[in-house]
């Protein structure tokens, strides 16, 4: 009994399916500048920005910023010099995890941590 109305029910969609398809096919049918557009401009834009690919050269950057991994045992020196180094560090959204995980920071960088709240 239960698969008979499943293949009933599957027979349901097939003919809203094949209804749905009937339908667009009569739309495109009485709409022949519509369909034409619908069909033709994606495939002209796509074949203007392949040209416009061609047209453009691409150069990769050669002079790429990379900066040296330091540790979190300490704190890197700001802009090369010896500047009195933060007290504080401060964070957003308060939560028990984040709470945590910036109180082991703040340990381990021998600074006080401060929550910052939202206006």
């Amino acid at each position: 009994m239960d698969e008979v109305v499943k293949t009933k029910g599957w027979r349901r969609v097939g003919r809203h399916y094949v209804l749905l398809l009937w339908k667009n096919f009569i739309l495109a049918k009485r709409m022949p500048v519509r369909t034409f557009l619908e069909i033709t401009l994606p495939v002209f834009f796509g074949f203007l920005l392949l040209g416009i690919r061609h047209i453009v050269n691409a150069d990769p950057a050669r002079n790429n910023t990379i900066y040296p991994a330091f540790s979190f045992d300490q704190l890197p020196l700001f802009n090369n010099t010896l500047l009195p180094s933060p007290s504080q560090i401060a964070y957003t959204p308060q939560n028990n995890l984040l709470n945590a995980i910036m109180q082991r920071v703040a340990d381990n960088l021998n600074l006080s941590s401060k929550l910052t709240k939202n206006k």
